[in-house]
């Protein structure tokens, strides 16, 4: 059940010494990694079932060094 994959999760987290999270968060790591290495947005649209791009768009989280990177690019420009 969901509850007991939180319980789960919430477990692991604590052993591991971090800070709670949903898993749901998980969702939005998993997003954003797979942009951030390369992956259509196409792509991790389908494999997380959403409807849209601007649903998937909406989970992506930048680091800071992968803001410093984009902006980067502006230089090119």
């Amino acid at each position: 059940t969901a509850r007991h994959m939180q319980d789960t999760f919430d477990r692991i987290l604590k052993v591991c010494n971090m800070q709670h999270y949903g898993t749901h968060s998980l969702r939005h790591t998993f997003a954003t990694r797979c942009l951030e290495a390369g992956m259509s947005p196409n792509t991790v649209s389908s494999l997380l079932g959403h409807g849209t791009i601007r649903m998937t768009l909406s989970y992506v989280h930048n680091s800071p060094e992968k803001f410093k990177e984009d902006a980067s690019l502006l230089n090119r420009i």
